[in-house]
């Protein structure tokens, strides 16, 4: 078996420090941010004999490079022989503490991915334990070679609205049966059968871990939180699940802004990567695309409601879309200690919300000659 060795290096990144996390357990969000993630980039110079074990009988290793780039992992590009015909695959490598968390959570994420949509994103085909180093972890798929370019504008939309239409919660409940990560962030996953209860918790999870990050919370910021989680998620989610109206769980890649897009240089196809999924309202998908500072939006947007339409009540669409970005922003801050423009996009973000919906749920229901209705139950009916 080849290999290509290179000179040790380090990549060193922020960890997020919270307790260990079993994947069934809610996510405690009170952590901290005070250690390093050192990366060796010799992970990429040799395939491990647990990874060449996760390829078929008979493959032989021609070569390991390094491929891409990772904040929180070393990626190489493997290529191999297998009887006489070229294979290439991508793996991923780290040593950080939530290394297992981390590649179980993109394993499953990709594999419900690819299940429903087999052509819009790396085959994933297994995650570990290295066997030469312990406490190393990888993520094995298929190789694709992609344009670091923005999909295209008709077919990207189009082909992720087919994943939403596709991939529905098999049991009916929002959330994931695995623990996922948004870089070296847990991602709050507990099953509901409530749209407006897991976004609640979502929300409340992610709002500690960015308190955690950016330092304590102004009055006025404690404020507009505590508006928000008690006002605005009810204005705007439970007339999703009342009303006669409803919604479905779908899959969500969740993190799938312009970055985490590209094309695939053989087909010109869009393809995605980096998932982090849970089952959520496929509104929530694209609440990233109204972002300024990225590539997608108003026309990625309104494509993709051309193949999906707009969730009832529709006169709501613009403020949840507003509410989807500031879940994004929210989520950007407590990724990225110390960088204060997401926390003022929050704040813009909030102030804007409590202004565009003054009125509560009740009151919005009762002008509107609606029941008022209770949160829907968290469990479905037996």
């Amino acid at each position: 078996m080849a290999a290509v060795l290179q000179k040790p290096t380090q990549l060193v990144v922020p960890s997020f420090t919270a307790g260990d996390i079993e994947a069934d357990d809610e996510w405690n969000a009170q952590s901290s941010w005070d250690m390093k993630v050192e990366v060796p980039a010799e992970l990429t110079g040799y395939v491990d004999a647990n990874i060449l074990a996760c390829m078929p009988p008979g493959t032989i290793i021609d070569s390991i490079r390094p491929h891409g780039s990772s904040y929180w992992s070393a990626t190489a590009e493997i290529q191999a022989t297998l009887e006489g015909e070229p294979r290439s695959y991508f793996v991923k490598a780290t040593q950080n503490k939530f290394g297992k968390k981390m590649f179980r959570g993109e394993y499953e994420s990709a594999k419900a991915i690819h299940d429903a949509c087999p052509d819009f994103c790396p085959p994933p085909i297994a995650w570990g334990t290295y066997q030469s180093v312990p406490n190393t972890y990888f993520f094995l798929s298929g190789f694709i070679d992609m344009l670091d370019d923005l999909p295209d504008l008709g077919l990207f939309p189009q082909k992720l609205a087919e994943m939403h239409m596709k991939a529905i919660a098999p049991d009916g409940m929002y959330g994931f049966h695995v623990q996922t990560m948004t870089a070296l962030l847990p991602q709050y996953v507990t099953k509901s059968a409530s749209w407006e209860e897991f976004f609640t918790g979502y929300m409340r999870h992610l709002m500690m871990a960015e308190t955690f990050a950016q330092g304590p919370l102004s009055d006025e910021l404690n404020r507009l939180e505590t508006v928000f989680l008690e006002r605005i998620i009810p204005r705007l989610c439970r007339p999703l699940e009342t009303g006669g109206r409803s919604i479905e769980p779908r899959l969500l890649h969740s993190d799938l802004w312009d970055g985490n897009a590209a094309i695939e240089a053989e087909t010109e196809n869009p393809i995605i990567f980096d998932p982090s999924c849970f089952y959520g309202h496929n509104e929530f998908e694209i609440g990233v695309w109204r972002c300024p500072r990225h590539k997608t939006g108003k026309p990625y947007i309104e494509n993709y409601h051309r193949y999906f339409a707009k969730s009832n009540p529709e006169e709501d669409y613009d403020g949840r879309n507003l509410m989807y970005l500031l879940s994004f922003e929210t989520r950007a801050s407590a990724c990225w200690v110390g960088r204060g423009m997401f926390r003022e996009s929050m704040i813009c973000l909030l102030k804007e919300l409590e202004q565009k919906f003054p009125e509560s749920y009740e009151e919005w229901a009762k002008a509107r000659g609606e029941s008022v209705c209770e949160r829907k139950a968290s469990t479905p009916p037996s």
